[in-house]
């Protein structure tokens, strides 16, 4: 008797503290959700830009998910092992980076591209003595009796290869730029939101873009998330719709002027685009 009579009490004394709970900190019915603070820890870039828009994104859906902080932190292995920290739910929530079939297997794609299909182009990086040669390049046929180089590992060598186009690799993105200066290669086919912010680093002096000629092929560009994780994702879809249909999302992709610069290249009519399967 004395057992039930403590068990009694002791459910009376929890029913008393959860009626002084405000409801959202734990019903979960009809509208009524817990909106507890997200945080949202991310790699330090050299831009702004995606720091700034998954801001964006976190601030427009703060009425729906509620208050947020963020936090920048500092990669502390390859790109491959914090992408699989990522997908572990480790060390940090998100990341920024060109989709791929194996990326979107590890790891949960937000599927919006925060480029606005820029990074689809690739501008070439030719050793300017040589534009001469790529003047009557017209086709991919005429393009594949030049070699261009890339990383070993990276998805956009495979679109290449499958493509017909010959390509030499190096091991990573520094040993591809010496090999390049090398004249290992013709010409370096780089994304067209990036290679502005490249030509003004010192190890890419010397360098130009070849003037006519771009590929093209599917290249989404998209904010990724672990597997765990799929609020967070939930989350930063929904700001980044509201964003694009107040207009803020538009202003502050072309308030950068590398994407601004690269925007502009590509729309210019007299481009020869390629396009890749």
């Amino acid at each position: 008797m004395h057992t039930i009579q403590t068990l009694i009490k002791y459910i009376f004394i929890l029913q008393s503290l959860l009626s002084l709970m405000p409801i959202h900190a734990y019903a979960n019915s009809g509208n009524q959700e817990c909106k507890c603070v997200t945080h949202v820890a991310y790699l330090e870039d050299s831009t702004n830009y995606f720091a700034d828009l998954l801001h964006l994104a976190l601030e427009k859906s703060k009425y729906e998910f509620g208050e947020f902080t963020t936090e920048r932190k500092t990669a502390i292995s390859t790109k491959q092992r914090m992408r699989r920290l990522l997908a572990d739910n480790q060390y940090f929530d998100v990341l920024w980076s060109n989709s791929n079939p194996q990326r979107e297997k590890e790891l949960l794609a937000v599927k919006f591209d925060i480029l606005k299909g820029l990074n689809q182009y690739k501008l070439l990086l030719i050793h300017p003595e040589r534009q001469d040669h790529f003047n009557h390049i017209f086709s991919l046929a005429d393009l594949s009796a030049f070699i261009g180089i890339s990383a070993l590992h990276w998805h956009d060598t495979e679109v290449f290869r499958r493509n017909g186009l010959k390509i030499t690799t190096g091991p990573d993105y520094d040993r591809v730029i010496k090999m390049f200066h090398a004249k290992r290669a013709d010409y370096f086919p780089r994304s067209a939101y990036i290679v502005w912010q490249e030509l003004e680093q010192s190890r890419f002096s010397g360098l130009s873009i070849e003037k006519h000629l771009v590929l093209r092929y599917d290249a989404s560009y998209f904010f990724f998330v672990s597997p765990d994780n799929p609020s967070l994702a939930q989350r930063i879809l929904h700001g980044l719709k509201i964003a694009e249909a107040d207009g803020s999302f538009d202003q502050l992709f072309f308030s950068d002027p590398y994407l601004a610069k690269g925007w502009a290249m590509v729309k210019q009519p007299h481009l020869t685009i390629l396009n890749l399967k």
